[in-house]
């Protein structure tokens, strides 16, 4: 089967397709970085409090680094388990944090020393937002939009909690105006004193903090998130219109009604660089911040077009772990491009509208908006006291914000993204009608309608977790078009009687037959799973590779409609494996656990769920001059020296295994080393016992040049993170099944991970990876050199340990070489990728591998053709042996028997030939040890005897 893997978008419940933008973004701050560690290295950051600065400095002493903030520290009074959340998002928190650095640097610079210090799993710009605020109207005096969004009936229905917090992370607020002053949220835990009363980090933050402070340029924080200034007037609106006091006879009337506002200011006081107001600083500090110290809704008026992988997984844990839900404007660009942080996943997205309920024509639109809202001429309240119309759709999203906090009040225990859901299916539809053929389905479900909201009880069905495969004959040949397409289906609000969910494909390479799947009553957040009956598809073969299909699903039920629009990727370059107790990613350039250089795509290598690999790909060479590899590099780079020249493919079952997966690359991403090579790999799984906890994978190594190449070595290198906590692990090598194997130090602290050497002769280096530690000739931390690569893979055995005694961040090398390959021909490498709970357990698992490539791959190789028959009564002993070897024939020998030796490759190492008649014979096995064929011929008839040398 060829399996095609989800991206998902439209509702902020899913998955929104992005790509990271470079460090040379004009909206990049200097002096400032996002990073994520590796999970290894979460040890640093072990209670949660955070890095001293002097310990990011010697990481990366050319940075003059002179801040960091850890976004742990807001959890840093909690237990571990709050770092290392239990919940759904599975994020770490501890391996998040911010730098401030020497302002002069370029920021690709910074980012480049950060991942040369070998911490940095992700190393990423912070970017500036925008407030999002059109023009103002002073002519427009009323608050049209109350009565168009029914705010006023649902007031008749409740008017909120004084319990209820939206935090307004935005520019700052006037905490001294009439109709807000009583609405702000006061820290009772930390009266301002002078002292951190409750131990948060944050001194006397009893109205809020500042996260921008006085001077955009240093960025220091204080108590003080008020502000009085022009150039940061945007806050104090949006709060407005999220919660001003209501029927205080003063102003005007906030939608949330008395529900408390958290302040946040972002917005340095003497920044005026974004058309003479400030921009938006640290908002991510300030997104933390709020999920931590209790606020139920958060506010983001605010934008940007960079998108971030750091951003996103803090969102997703904001929205999973902590239950909050994130309302966010989509942009006043009137164009279809998306905005972060609206276009992130876990994100309610809202577009803006006019009086006359029709779309306006500045607000942003796409398939990931969520609902719209009112956002022109929003009266509002202004810094000093007053009131002025103004327009964005950042007064929408405060809109949707305050409606929130009414439904929360009526539903204290729904979650952030079941407000989410029942504002987006409560929204009204009729707003639809008006939009163009341009905007239709673009501007979310509807208009904003709060008195439905807390009216309805409607289901609302999100669909997610959409795996697309293509069938595959068994005998291995690709059935082009027929493919299936399934998911689970979840149902967030009340219970939906008679569900049918429809499938459309919006593209022509896609055809879907029998669209329509019933799927009975659901009840609340019940989850149904089409995987037993799924959708039939057909795919066109002249779909390009890696290319995104747009899918629609319609939903219906009793009383209920709704859709969802998500994309899948067709053609990939990489393939999921998870048919047995190991979970991975092949990918067509050779790479092993994710598919592309970023990891941003694949499983890492799992044993029983448990992610145990940061990097693994190959590294091969003749010699120092001409490495090729598609691994780390140096100055944070990494090297991609390989092609894929056909399409990765899964069939299940195999010819030989379970499943079976191809595959081709070559050299060519190096112009200047290459080799000349063409690689086809064919793995193999097995879903039960002995081989459940390996991928065995073989490698067809072509020589396409005209000259021969002598001392070829060709190796996988990875690094493994099996003890991630606190980064101790070691490496050693086992010669017996010549396997480089990775396990935690204490016997507590994780599973073991293996590489297994099954042709040719083997090659092993274990890696300290901080070069610093004795004795240890190649660190990885201060970059991967070819000179170091080609050493790792060339030295037969090597080093044979890493890891101390107690255990440090390793990695290793296993390789097989050296060969020759004439011009024209081609050698077999072949490795084994095992996983397990105990050293025992992968080195059992290594000796099982043995026997199953040579019993089940090579031998299909090597006697294709030749009868099977058996010569009844050979004994061939001891074995495993020393090497020698005594053979005794049967009696009814009478005609000329031909021997040969063979390596794990197929490689013949010895041919003999015996008379009819012969009784006994002596033979010496090469002295290395490894695992060697004996095949016996005569008459056409054959015989295989597998040879243990130890």
């Amino acid at each position: 089967m060829r399996k095609f893997l989800p991206l998902l978008f439209l509702s902020f419940l899913l998955i929104v397709s992005a790509h990271a933008a470079g460090p040379d973004k004009p909206d990049a701050i200097p002096g400032q970085l996002l990073i994520k560690l590796k999970p290894s290295f979460a040890y640093l950051n072990a209670h949660g409090k955070g890095m001293r600065t002097n310990e990011w400095s010697r990481l990366a002493p050319a940075l003059s680094i002179n801040n960091t903030f850890a976004f742990s520290s807001f959890s840093a009074q909690g237990s571990k388990a709050q770092f290392r959340t239990g919940g759904q998002s599975g994020v770490d928190l501890r391996l998040y944090h911010q730098i401030s650095f020497d302002q002069q640097l370029p920021v690709a610079y910074a980012m480049e020393q950060l991942y040369k210090s070998g911490v940095a799993e992700l190393v990423e710009p912070v970017y500036a937002a925008m407030p999002f605020q059109t023009a103002n109207d002073p002519f427009m005096s009323r608050q049209y939009y109350l009565d168009l969004i029914k705010a006023q009936d649902a007031w008749t229905l409740g008017t909120g909690s004084e319990n209820l917090v939206i935090a307004i992370i935005d520019s700052g607020v006037d905490l001294e105006h009439p109709d807000l002053a009583a609405n702000i949220y006061l820290n009772e835990n930390d009266p301002v004193d002078g002292i951190d009363n409750d131990e948060d980090g944050f001194v006397d933050n009893y109205r809020g903090w500042d996260f921008a402070g006085d001077d955009y340029t240093t960025l220091m924080g204080d108590n003080d998130p008020g502000t009085a200034l022009s150039n940061a007037s945007h806050g104090t609106k949006v709060a407005g219109s999220a919660s001003a006091v209501t029927n205080n006879g003063v102003g005007v009337a906030g939608i949330a009604f008395n529900s408390r506002l958290m302040a946040l200011k972002h917005t340095a006081d003497n920044d005026k660089r974004y058309n003479g107001i400030g921009y938006l600083l640290n908002l991510m500090q300030g997104v933390l911040y709020a999920a931590t110290h209790g606020a139920d809704i958060i506010n983001a008026s605010y934008g940007s077009t960079s998108y971030s992988q750091i951003e996103q997984e803090l969102y997703k844990m904001v929205a999973l772990d902590y239950n909050v839900l994130v309302v966010a404007a989509a942009g006043n660009s009137n164009s279809e491009a998306p905005m972060y942080p609206a276009s992130y996943n876990h994100v309610l997205s809202v577009g803006a509208s006019t009086g006359e309920d029709k779309r306006s024509g500045y607000s942003n639109y796409g398939h990931q908006l969520d609902l719209t809202a009112p956002g022109d001429g929003i009266l509002t309240t202004k810094i000093g006291g007053g009131y002025e119309a103004t327009t964005g759709t950042s007064f929408s999203a405060p809109l949707v914000a305050g409606a929130a906090a009414l439904l929360k009040a009526k539903y204290p225990d729904f979650t952030g993204v079941q407000l989410g859901a029942l504002l987006r299916v409560a929204a009204d539809t009729n707003f639809n009608t008006s939009l163009s053929s341009l905007h239709k389905s673009k501007m979310g479900r509807g208009r904003l309608d709060v008195a439905n909201a807390l009216t309805i009880n409607s289901p609302a069905l999100r669909g997610h977790d959409f795996t697309l495969e293509r069938a595959a004959a068994s005998n291995g040949v690709e059935t082009e078009a027929k493919a299936s397409l399934w998911g689970n289906f979840e149902n967030l609000l009340w219970p939906a009687s008679g569900l049918q969910v429809k499938l459309v494909s919006l593209s022509n390479f896609i055809t879907v037959h029998e669209p329509v799947k019933s799927l009975g009553d659901v009840g609340m957040l019940e989850v149904v799973s089409v995987r037993e009956a799924p959708f039939s598809l057909t795919i066109s073969d002249e779909a390009p590779a890696n290319y995104k299909v747009l899918f629609r699903l319609e939903y219906t039920a009793d009383g209920y409609t709704d859709y969802q629009y998500f994309t899948l990727i067709i053609n990939p370059t990489y393939i999921d494996v998870h048919e047995n107790m190991l979970a991975t990613t092949l990918a067509s350039d050779g790479r092993v656990g994710y598919g592309d250089a970023s990891r941003e795509f694949g499983q890492g290598f799992m044993y029983k769920g448990i992610n145990m690999l940061y990097e693994m790909g190959i590294i091969m060479a003749t010699k120092e001059e001409n490495v090729l590899s598609n691994v780390r590099s140096v100055s944070g780079r990494i090297d991609n020296d390989f092609r894929e020249t056909t399409s990765i493919r899964k069939i299940s079952p195999g010819t030989l295994a379970d499943a079976e997966v191809f595959g081709s690359f070559n050299d060519a991403g190096d112009t200047i080393s290459n080799l000349h090579v063409d690689v086809d790999f064919r793995a193999f799984i097995w879903r039960e016992s002995p081989n459940e906890k390996s991928v065995i994978v073989e490698y067809i190594i072509r020589n396409k040049s005209r000259t021969d190449i002598e001392d070829y070595y060709m190796g996988l290198y990875a690094d493994w993170d099996i003890n991630s906590d606190n980064n101790r692990d070691k490496a050693d090598w086992d010669s017996l099944t010549n396997t480089g194997y990775v396990y935690p130090a204490n016997a507590e602290g994780g599973s073991v991970g293996a590489i297994q050497v099954l042709s040719g002769e083997p090659n092993y280096w274990a890696v300290d990876n901080d070069a610093n530690i004795a004795d240890n000739p190649l660190g990885v931390y201060d970059g991967f050199t070819d000179e170091e690569k080609f050493r790792s893979i060339s030295s037969g055995i090597g080093r044979v340990k890493a890891g101390l005694e107690t255990g440090t961040d390793v990695s290793h090398s296993v390789a097989s070489g050296p060969h020759s390959i004439a011009a024209g021909d081609s050698v077999i490498v072949a490795f084994a990728l095992h996983g397990g709970a105990t050293v025992s357990e992968v080195l059992q698992a290594a000796k099982n591998a043995q026997q199953r490539y040579v019993d089940t791959i090579l031998a299909s190789r090597i006697v294709a053709g030749i009868p099977a028959d058996d010569f009844f009564g050979v004994r061939v002993y001891p074995n495993p042996t020393r090497g020698a070897l005594n053979i005794a024939f049967p009696q009814q020998h009478y005609k000329p028997l031909n021997i040969r030796v063979l390596d794990a490759s197929g490689r013949q190492l010895k041919a003999l030939s015996y008379a009819a008649g012969t009784q006994t014979a002596a033979l010496d096995m090469p002295g290395r040890p490894g695992m060697y064929l004996l095949e016996f011929t005569s008459s056409g008839k054959r015989l295989l005897k597998r040879i243990v040398v130890h």
